[in-house]
């Protein structure tokens, strides 16, 4: 778990960022969570695979394949995703009344 851990935090970062980014540019706070969760995890990936891709041969050397980590990675970033998810709803919750 705790290599799963490691391999996730290089994708976290760049994704939270992306996700922003993607945000900032469509203008809609609310499609954070989802952006975060689908479009923001595969560029993440993306980038990843082209800057990190000696990185790999660390997990390779480890017993880990791309596909396990890749995997682990999508479960962490769902659950994190769900997570974004009811904190902007909350917060748009307690903040906008109508």
């Amino acid at each position: 778990m705790r290599i799963y851990w490691h391999f996730y935090k290089t994708i976290l970062f760049v994704n939270i960022f992306l996700s922003v980014a993607l945000v900032l540019m469509l203008g809609n706070v609310t499609a954070y969570a989802v952006l975060f969760a689908t479009l923001g995890y595969l560029l993440s990936m993306g980038v990843l695979r082209f800057f990190e891709s000696n990185t790999m041969y660390l997990y390779y050397n480890l017993g880990y394949s791309r596909l396990r980590l890749q995997l682990a990675g999508f479960l962490f970033n769902l659950a994190i995703a769900i997570i974004f998810y009811g904190l902007i709803r909350w917060f748009i919750a307690q903040h906008i009344s109508i």
